[in-house]
Formats: structure tokens, C-alpha cells, sequence
């Protein structure tokens, strides 16, 4: 996941990346959130039915804060925590 974050970063193409039930967990979340921070190419980051918890969301939060362009989609194969403003949802 690191690798691909890396190559996100200077991403000047992409405008959407899905990583649907990719078994993404915490770290990967991170990583991506840090990789994207300043990327402004890259609308949409599909992350759905992937392991992320409280603090994979809340770094993506962030990143959705800093690039409002960017929409994060995020869901859970178990509920784990609710993503704001759109409450628990199970597959």
C-alpha cells in the first residue's frame, strides 16, 4: 500500500482510484491520507468494504478537510464506527 501511496502523491492523471475489498486497514488508510494531502487531481477515492477503524477514518476526515475536492467513500464489511453524517451500514 505504501508503494501505491508514494505513486499517488504526484499523481497528475487519476482523477478516480477505487480500492473496493482490498483488506485495507488502518495503515493503509494513512498512508493514502498522507500520500493525497496535496494531491488536487484525484476527485474520488472509493475505500469501500475495506478494515478501516476509528483512526484510519480519522486521518481520512482530515484529508477530506485540507482537499475538499477529494470525496472519500467509505464502508464496512462489519460496522466499526460510523462514517460522519452517514451512520453505520453493513454489506
Amino acid at each position: 500500500m505504501e508503494q501505491i501511496a508514494s505513486a499517488l502523491k504526484t499523481n497528475t492523471t487519476l482523477r478516480s482510484f477505487v480500492f473496493t475489498s482490498c483488506e485495507i486497514n488502518d495503515n493503509g488508510a494513512k498512508a493514502l491520507a498522507e500520500a493525497l494531502i496535496c494531491n488536487r487531481t484525484l476527485t474520488k477515492l472509493d475505500l469501500e468494504w475495506n478494515r478501516i477503524s476509528k483512526s484510519g477514518i480519522k486521518a481520512l476526515e482530515q484529508l477530506e478537510q485540507a482537499n475538499p475536492e477529494l470525496k472519500v467513500i467509505v464502508s464496512f464489511q462489519k460496522p466499526v464506527v460510523p462514517w460522519p453524517g452517514q451512520g453505520e451500514r453493513t454489506r
